[in-house]
């Protein structure tokens, strides 16, 4: 996707968004020249950052741009060297995002935009998601970023993956407060 992403430019989004307006709009307004990526809550096992950049939400305007081309470049070379999941579990590719970011090289969307974080900056935990308290986040956010890995993951919170429409519209979960925008 990556390369496909350099030869046209454009939006690679995760399947685990739920749009709640069009993403042209993120598009023009958030990016000028450079590429942009979405922030989101941090799960990695160093936990050093509350958000890090998500590597699968990421989008720039023109193809061939020089940080996506340099991006591929390191995919390539993470992909050809590690022969097992160690990359993936050290979170490579949204640190190597983040790097780029910090030198000003990328434009981070923030997360309040996917509701990852409330509008007080906080992170949206997992756990907050299954609450029964409502979060101060952005009503007016491109989407729902929903946290489809550690959801599946977790015995706790895997019983939302078995919830018919009827089900979700009676809850009142936080998530399902917010899947009921969309249904």
């Amino acid at each position: 996707l990556m390369k496909l992403l350099l030869k046209y430019g454009g939006i690679i989004t995760p399947f685990n968004l739920l749009c709640n307006k069009d993403l042209k709009h993120m598009f023009n307004e958030h990016n000028n020249t450079k590429p942009f990526i979405v922030e989101k809550v941090d799960n990695s096992y160093d936990g050093k950052e509350y958000f890090i950049p998500d590597s699968n939400f990421i989008g720039v305007k023109k193809s061939n741009h020089d940080v996506i081309k340099m991006f591929v470049q390191f995919l390539e070379q993470v992909i050809s060297s590690d022969s097992t999941d160690a990359s993936n579990f050290l979170n490579v590719d949204n640190k190597w995002c983040l790097n780029e970011a910090n030198s000003g090289n990328m434009n981070i969307i923030c997360g309040a935009e996917v509701i990852t974080k409330t509008m007080d900056g906080d992170p949206i935990l997992i756990e907050q998601l299954f609450e029964n308290k409502r979060l101060n986040y952005n009503k007016n956010a491109y989407g729902l970023l929903i946290p489809h890995d550690e959801i599946s993951r977790r015995t706790n919170y895997n019983w939302l993956l078995q919830m018919n429409m009827n089900d979700i519209k009676t809850s009142d979960t936080f998530i399902c407060h917010l899947l009921q925008q969309y249904i």
